[in-house]
This record gives structure tokens, sequence and C-alpha cells, in this order.
């Protein structure tokens, strides 16, 4: 089979690319980044660069039509927040695309509407309140630091404030086009999932701790975890929205073992990483697209914990001086897997100095940081072209 992997910037791009080719499929990738790390893979049969989906819809479809047509393209699999472009604008690609309805996707994507319908027998919502205005920051004044306040559309938690001080709330500058919402702290052990759907039945599934972070927000260090109450929220979720494609979810398990989904994420995570390399997680993703379902659910076979490589001697190590837990730090990375580097691919790990270059430069342009420069040109914040 033919698949065009979308997103070549994320490391999940690169993992998937792999096990597709090890598959026996045929790989292509696209970015509307040049120099995204997977674009450099030696499995991938065909690359494009495509216009950024954000600024340039109508020739995103144009561009991504062509490529349909050029390599007769029989699925699309995204791993970044071009999810949403992808299932806006999926009746107009002559192809299958792994992603569920547009407004199913906004609706998870939205911290607002999720907290609305995500709650079911096995987790909880935290009490959340959509913020419109600073007049309804007032209310929070007197115990913010009960509160954790974000944007309804966000990722990475780069804008999230939690448990700030009063004098924070003034940063905060919600607009009815720039919503946050107000959400009960819940303070307990973070959890994160990854997983994979079709017509509302689970397929494949993995549940994970993030150990170290790109400050508070991106995971780059995982480790798997069993949880029966967690794959049963998994499974009652996806059941009841009758969800198709890739998913992840945020929870956090309190210290009575009362568990809140506090978010979730509509595409690619982190987790898909800690599936083993003869673990059937292909087999479940194209089955799920052209044939229908798995005979039975996917989860990791490999209990080892897998980091992103390039990013813990820096990011890692300065969470690791955070916490104060520096002799942990290299027991850690004595016991995990890489999450991208291959002694028979070497060359995405060699091209990341053009990637993180690239990525400086619209940092500059743009005048963010790299973080939100890693996805700027592909966020979907709501907007309808």
């Amino acid at each position: 089979m033919n698949i065009l992997i979308m997103g070549a910037r994320a490391p999940a791009a690169l993992d998937l690319a792999r096990r597709c080719r090890a598959a026996g499929h045929t790989v292509f990738m696209a970015d509307s980044l040049r120099f995204g790390m997977a674009m450099f893979s030696r499995v991938v049969a065909g690359r494009k660069l495509l216009p950024s989906p954000v600024e340039k819809p109508d020739q995103f479809v144009d561009a991504l039509r062509s490529m349909i047509d050029a390599h007769h393209i029989e699925l699309i699999v995204p791993t970044c927040e071009e999810v949403f472009f992808l299932s806006l604008y999926r009746d107009l690609l002559p192809c299958s695309v792994l992603v569920d309805d547009f407004e199913k996707l906004n609706a998870i994507h939205n911290k607002f509407e999720f907290s609305r319908f995500a709650g079911n027998a096995f987790a909880a919502v935290p009490e959340t309140h959509l913020i419109e205005s600073t007049d309804q920051l007032q209310g929070f004044q007197t115990d913010s630091i009960d509160w954790v306040f974000k944007p309804v559309y966000s990722r990475f938690a780069t804008r999230a404030l939690i448990g700030p001080q009063p004098a924070q709330l003034s940063s905060i500058k919600p607009a009815p086009k720039m919503r946050w919402v107000a959400q009960r702290r819940i303070r307990g052990q973070e959890y994160s999932t990854y997983g994979i759907a079709h017509a509302g039945v689970l397929q494949a599934h993995v549940c994970y701790r993030s150990l170290y972070r790109v400050g508070q927000g991106s995971g780059i260090y995982f480790e798997p975890v069993q949880s029966d109450v967690i794959r049963q929220f998994v499974e009652t979720f996806i059941r009841k929205t009758q969800f198709t494609g890739q998913i992840g979810f945020d929870l956090i398990e309190t210290d009575q073992a009362d568990l809140f989904a506090i978010e979730a994420n509509p595409r690619a995570t982190s987790g898909l990483h800690l599936f083993g390399k003869t673990d059937a997680l292909i087999k479940a993703m194209v089955g799920n697209s052209i044939v229908g379902c798995a005979e039975q659910l996917v989860v990791p076979t490999d209990s080892r914990p897998v980091m992103v490589e390039f990013a813990m001697p820096l990011w890692g190590f300065t969470d690791a001086l955070r916490r104060r837990s520096v002799r942990h730090y290299f027991a850690d990375l004595s016991r995990a897997r890489f999450a991208t580097f291959s002694l028979s691919d070497v060359l995405p790990t060699l091209a990341l100095p053009l990637s993180l270059m690239e990525l400086g430069a619209m940092a500059m342009r743009r005048r963010c940081s790299l973080v939100r420069a890693s996805t700027v040109d592909i966020e979907w914040n709501g907007q309808l072209p």
C-alpha cells in the first residue's frame, strides 16, 4: 500500500514511516516545513513540501491532491495538527484519510467542549469555566492557586498558568476570539495515552507517564504503565463518540485513586514510540482505514521506557536539576531505548541541525519561541477558512 505520512517534523512521523516500511508498505512524506527530520529517512520513497494549511489552505489542498495523484496514494496518516485541515477537506482528497469528522475532532480539541462530554463511569472531569473577558477573571482572584488557566485551543501547555498568583492573571487577555478556560486544579499523578480506533472500537492502546519534560509541557521520556481503569475510560470514550483515528488523553489520578480526564489530542502522540518493533501497530492502523477492525487490542510488548534522545541532554537534564534528581536522571538514561535514532537510518539524526535552524528562523520571523514555531504553520485554533 502507498501511505502518505504527514508532519515530517514530528518524531512520531519518523517512527511511523519506519514501521510502515517494515510492514511492507511504500512510504511517502509531506510537510510545510522543508527540513522535518523524517524527510531525510531512507525508508521514504518520495517527499513533498506543502504550503501552510493555516496561511494557504486552498494551495495546501491542491498540492496534496497533486501528490496523491502522482504517487497513487491510498492512505494518508496525519501526525500533527494538520489532522484538522485534512478532516475539513477530506471530501476533496481522492484517497482514504485516517481522520474522523471535523466537528468531532474540533470538539475534542476544544478544551471547554471536551470537558462537557468526556466524563464517564471510569473518569470524572474537573470543574471547567469558559472565560471570554477580563471581567470574568475577577471571580478567580481570591483562589487562583486552585485553578489552571489555558486557552481553549492550545498545545504543549506553553501558555498554561498552573495555580498562578492573583497578580499573574493580568497576563491573560481573553476575548470572544481568544477564549480561555479556568479548570479546577487537580493534584496527583499525571498519565497520558495513545490509541488507534475505528468506528468506536479501540484497536491499539498504551498508557504512560512522562518522567522528563520540556518545561511544563512536552514529554521527552516515556514510561509505560498498566492501568485497567484508564483503558476502560478510553474504550468507553471511543465507543460513546464512535471515534475513528489516532487519539491521546491526558489524565490525573489523585491520592484517593480518583481519575480525572484533563484534555485530549485527536492526533498522534509520543506514546506510539512505546510499541515494540514486532507489535502489530501498523496492521491495526491500516486495517482501521481499509478493511475494518483488528482481531484483538494491540498493546506494547516491550516494557522499557523510551526517550527522545536528542532532547534529553539539554531539557531532560535541566528538568532533573529543577527537581534535584540528577542521580535518577543518569539511571533513567541507561534503561531507556531511543525514540528516533537508528544505525540503519542515521540521516534524520544528522539532519537535526537543519531542522533546528529552520525552526529558529521561523521563530525569529514570527517573534515566538522555538516550541511555538514548531507548530505555528499548522495549528488549529478554531479558525475557519
